[in-house]
């Protein structure tokens, strides 16, 4: 089941072909295209596409690979946390605009709410890159985003 490598990529912008192992220990050599519901679309470096389960991955290598085709993924305590962190940002921008905090006490606490986000990823040491920068990411804006397409 291994992938291997006898070729280039079609493109020369393309990232080299990244070793995962799966669950038996056979190494996948590829490149990640995309996360769908059969499980992971590859490319190997012969050009040629597969698709492979998730489920053949240990958690590590799934994280990995889930975060290199783009779509990583957080655990559900965490998602659970950014979901509260979100609700807490998008009701300080109600009571924002409905004059009940100034603009500038929504700016303290909006600061110290994405603080709180911070120091919650940073005690996640088992987080790969890509999800701590994901995460990061996944809080700026969502506030002002949400409560607009909530209002329209």
């Amino acid at each position: 089941m291994a992938l291997l490598a006898s070729g280039a990529f079609a493109s020369p912008n393309d990232p080299p072909p990244a070793a995962y192992t799966n669950r038996v220990g056979h190494v996948i050599l590829g490149r990640p295209l995309s996360i769908e519901a059969e499980g992971v679309r590859f490319v190997g470096a012969d050009g040629a596409e597969r698709r492979l389960p998730l489920s053949a991955f240990p958690d590590r290598e799934r994280r990995r690979l889930c975060a290199a085709a783009g779509v990583p993924e957080l655990s559900p305590a965490l998602s659970r946390r950014l979901s509260l962190y979100r609700e807490h940002l998008r009701r300080l921008e109600i009571h924002r605009g409905l004059g009940r905090v100034t603009a500038e006490e929504a700016a303290e606490r909006s600061a110290a709410i994405r603080a709180a986000w911070r120091k919650t990823l940073e005690a996640c040491p088992d987080l790969l890159p890509e999800e701590r920068a994901f995460a990061d990411r996944a809080l700026e804006g969502s506030s002002k985003k949400e409560h607009a397409e909530r209002v329209e």
